[in-house]
């Protein structure tokens, strides 16, 4: 599969591949692996920094939990979050669609904020409607 995502950029051969699949039964609950603990832990966005620019933040709700790839709660918390720090943002989530399908009305409606903002126009902030989504605080890593 790394080889194949190095060389082709083509993993559809491994949709729905689960961590069970791919790694060693030591390793399946991947969060209690020091190492990859803290590289997930440092991929969370907002925990080194806040954007100065206002922001359109869109995410797909296929199903209970996301749009398959993202978790929208957790997105909406990473709103929330840069709202509490003073950024505007506008949240849209598009019910019913999964990340793929969820890229039309998201690229429409990005579309639509950076004509926008490149005319310097005043963007409304979203913020007064933003609640919290699931934590995405780092998980404590384990000692080695």
């Amino acid at each position: 599969m790394v080889d194949a995502d190095q060389s082709q950029c083509d993993v559809s051969n491994y949709v729905g591949l689960t961590i069970k699949q791919m790694f060693r039964p030591q390793y399946h609950d991947f969060q209690r692996v020091p190492l990859f603990a803290r590289i997930i832990d440092r991929l969370i966005m907002g925990q080194t920094g806040t954007p100065r620019a206002p922001l359109f933040i869109g995410n797909g709700l296929s199903d209970s939990i996301g749009d398959g790839v993202m978790v929208t709660e957790d997105v909406q918390e990473l709103a929330y979050i840069y709202c509490h720090r003073g950024v505007p943002v506008n949240l849209e989530i598009y019910d019913g669609l999964n990340h793929t399908s969820a890229g039309l009305p998201f690229f429409e409606a990005a579309e639509l904020f950076l004509t926008q903002r490149f005319a310097d126009q005043s963007i409304q902030s979203g913020c007064s409607s933003i609640v919290p989504g699931a934590s995405i605080a780092p998980v404590r890593a384990p000692s080695a």
